[in-house]
């Protein structure tokens, strides 16, 4: 589905992205010609069922699929591979179960040399925006499934 670009002030735009994977059976088209915008503070949410596409979409968002047609922006910087504006979580178990809420929030900005009181500060307000206050030193086994 394609929804028309509307604004120049976009923090992330897709525009007609396509993916093709070649396999032994012929070509799969995965992703046809999605295009969207996402401005500051809108939410988005992509549905649909098993198989739709929406993880390749996310790998070709996330910079981790490049094989593909179409461009990604980041406040109007096209992305060609990982981005350190964009951040995934996956399905599969993804927390250090030896480091803290905060200390596993935090470790991306760790990697990238941020100072440890400003990585700390960030992550306590990611940390609050999911409603997790009170759990910043817990550790992953000490929390429930949707936490």
């Amino acid at each position: 589905m394609a929804f028309p670009n509307q604004s120049s002030n976009a923090i992330l735009t897709a525009d007609h992205i396509n993916v093709r994977f070649e396999t032994a059976e012929g070509p799969v088209i995965a992703v046809a010609d999605v295009s969207f915008d996402v401005r500051p503070g809108e939410f988005l949410s992509v549905i649909g069922p098993s198989g739709c596409g929406k993880s390749t979409l996310f790998n070709v968002i996330g910079g981790l699929l490049t094989s593909h047609q179409g461009t990604v922006t980041v406040a109007g910087e096209t992305i060609d591979g990982p981005h350190q504006s964009i951040g995934m979580v996956f399905q599969e178990e993804s927390t250090f179960p030896w480091r803290t809420v905060t200390d596993n929030v935090a470790f991306p900005l760790e990697l990238v040399g941020m100072a440890k009181d400003k990585r700390i500060e960030r992550a306590k307000h990611f940390i609050g925006m999911v409603g997790l206050n009170g759990f910043e030193n817990r550790y992953p086994g000490e929390l429930s499934g949707g936490m």
